[in-house]
C-alpha cells in the first residue's frame, strides 16, 4: 500500500441526522510492519477541510485475506481521540469511525501508484 491513495467519501452520523457525503483523501506515503501486529503508517489526510501528514502506528487485525486497521481510544496529535475499523479489500476501503459524540461511515476506492 506504500504510495497508495484511499479516495472516497465520509459522513458524519450523530443521533437524529447524518451528513450527507463528504470527500476525503488518505495517500499512504509508507507503510511498514513494527511488531505485535502493529503497523507503521506515515500518511497524509485529507478530511473536513483538514490537511496532516502524521506517523501512525495502527494494529491491523486478518479476516482472511482482508486487512482490518483496528483503532480504538486512539490519540492522534492535533486531531483528538479516535475509534475506527476500515477494512480493505481488492480496490474498495470501507469503515466506520467515532470521535468523541461524532462517529460516521467512510468509503471508497483504493488507488495504486503506478
Amino acid at each position: 500500500m506504500t504510495g497508495a491513495s484511499l479516495v472516497g467519501h465520509f459522513v458524519v452520523s450523530v443521533p437524529g441526522r447524518e451528513t450527507p457525503p463528504q470527500d476525503e483523501n488518505y495517500r499512504v506515503n509508507e507503510i511498514r510492519k513494527v511488531e505485535g501486529g502493529r503497523w507503521l503508517f506515515n500518511a497524509q489526510m485529507k478530511f473536513g477541510g483538514r490537511d496532516v501528514t502524521l506517523p501512525m502506528i495502527f494494529k491491523v487485525e486478518w479476516a482472511g485475506d482482508t486487512p482490518v486497521i483496528t483503532v480504538t481510544d486512539q490519540e492522534l496529535p492535533g486531531l483528538g481521540t479516535f475509534t475506527a475499523r476500515v477494512l480493505i479489500y481488492g480496490d474498495r476501503y470501507a469503515g466506520t469511525w467515532q470521535h468523541g459524540k461524532a462517529g460516521g461511515h467512510m468509503w471508497g476506492r483504493l488507488e495504486r501508484s503506478k
